[in-house]
This record gives structure tokens, sequence and C-alpha cells, in this order.
């Protein structure tokens, strides 16, 4: 796999769950040992430089772990006379702040929820100030009020502090919101890489039509242009590949001709073909 992260943006890192996504970050952290290959970060290679590649990269991999009879401060205080960090009080402070946990960084790491911890983690991650974050599945466990706010701060790290986040996951609508760049993984292989603006693309959607006059419906749309897109009919929808912009043209017809529609989805093919690697037990790729 040939992977290539461009500085400043966030990086969706997708594919189900056993498709090697937390191997390679693993890799990329020199936790794991690639059996081949070569590893550069800030071009200089993981192998023979580690210390100055790493010291430049803050991460959480699989869930944060605290000392949890001490308070977030404690531990994060612990952390920056490990990693040498320079106006620690200062810059504990800052991180706190950061993440949202101002007035309880003086509790005790076991009072925390899950979510408390996530930020934590996220503190801890950033509290050498690094270049490069790399999360792996940071929203898990989280309510949906702790993804958004997740959300957000992963913005501010890219927009107000020029940092460069990869983020591993394996849900596309989560990467969609907010990634400039991504990579589906599976069984060890990228199955697509590009920004999400060129693969997310709006002009060939799978349009789905539900109605119970499915056939009717196909013989209207065989004396337009509409003959030339149709994917699939079945008993109660049918589906055509279509742009966004053309979908509204489709329903006035519809209308027009008095078909009674009950719902019209869409689905992106790169959708399409996730949830099919995502559902599918033995994809051959």
């Amino acid at each position: 796999m040939n992977l290539e992260v461009k500085q400043g943006e966030i990086f969706g890192f997708l594919g189900p769950n056993g498709a090697g996504k937390s191997t390679t970050l693993r890799m990329l952290l020199s936790l794991i040992k690639p059996s081949s290959g070569n590893i550069q970060v800030f071009g200089k290679s993981l192998l023979q430089n580690r210390e100055a590649a790493l010291s430049n990269i803050g991460c959480i991999i699989e869930k944060p772990d605290f000392y949890l009879y001490m308070t977030a401060a404690q531990n994060l205080k612990m952390l920056a006379q490990l990693n040498d960090v320079k106006n620690s009080e200062q810059r504990i402070k800052e991180v706190i702040d950061l993440v949202g946990l101002q007035g309880r960084q003086n509790d005790k790491v076991q009072t925390y929820s899950h979510g408390m911890k996530q930020r934590l983690g996220l503190a801890q991650a950033l509290l050498h100030n690094p270049q490069l974050v790399i999360l792996d599945e940071p929203t898990t466990g989280l309510d949906p009020q702790g993804i958004i706010e997740l959300r957000y701060l992963l913005l501010r790290l890219k927009n107000e502090f020029g940092k460069t986040v990869v983020l591993s996951s394996h849900i596309l609508s989560e990467v969609e919101l907010i990634a400039d760049s991504m990579v589906i993984m599976n069984k060890g292989k990228a199955v697509a890489q590009g920004s999400v603006k060129q693969l997310l693309s709006t002009e060939n959607l799978i349009v789905k039509i539900e109605t119970e006059e499915a056939q009717q419906v196909r013989s209207i749309l065989n004396q337009t242009p509409f003959a030339n897109v149709i994917e699939k009919t079945e008993p109660q929808s049918i589906s055509l590949k279509l742009s966004r912009s053309q979908i509204p043209e489709l329903n006035a017809l519809l209308v027009e001709q008095n078909i009674q529609v009950f719902g019209i989805s869409y689905q992106r093919p790169l959708e399409e073909y996730f949830l099919k690697i995502t559902q599918a037990g033995n994809v051959h790729v």
C-alpha cells in the first residue's frame, strides 16, 4: 500500500473492522515493525530516525490509559516531565481548555466518563504540541453530542493550529464531514484513495424511487432521456444513475404523470462500495 498524507489536512483512514487500519497506524508509530517497505514522516525515515520522526507526533491508539487514582492535571504533569515539555504548567492549561475539561482538571480520572477520558486522551496527545495527530477510532463509545464536539475540535486543530490529522474510522459519513482526503482499506490493501470531494462526488449518484407503480414508471421513463440511466427495477422501486441536480427534474416528471412517490433517496457509488466491503465477510480485491 502506498499512502501519502499532505501537511495541514485531515486525512480519513477508512475500512471495515479487520481491514488493517490499526496495524498500519501501529507501523506508522513504530509500535510494529513492517516486514518490508519504507515509512517516512516529515521526510525522515522512521526506521533510521525514529526519535526525530516520532517527537512531532501525537496519537491515540484504541483507547487512552491513565492512572485513575491521579487527577487529569497530575497525569498530564507527569507526561509533560517525561516528554520534557517546556512551560508545562501553561501548556497543560492550554490543552485542558482546548479539549473542554476546564473545571474538571483537578478531579481524579476514575470519576471521568468515557467521553471525558477521550478528551483527556486528546489533551495528552497534544501536550507536546505535535504537528501530526493520529487518532484511531476516537469516536468509539461517544454519545452524539460528544461526536459533534470532537468533530469541531479536529477542525479547530486544522484551521486554527495548522495540525495534520489522520483519523481512522469505519464510518464513512463521519469522515466525509471533516476530511480533505481519504483512503479506504480492505484486507491490507488501499482500494480507493483521493480527495473526499472527488471520491464522494454528487455527479454519479444511485437514485432510488420508492413507488408501487415501478413498472409504469419504467414505461414512462423509457420515453425520455432517463431511459439510458435506469439501473434496476424492483416490484416497489426503480433505481437510476443521476447527478444530484437531475433529481428535481425527475421528481417533477413523475408528479406530472400522477405517479405516487413514497420516497426518493440516493447513494454515492463509493458509499455503496464501502457498505459492500463492510458488510461482506469475504471480499476479494
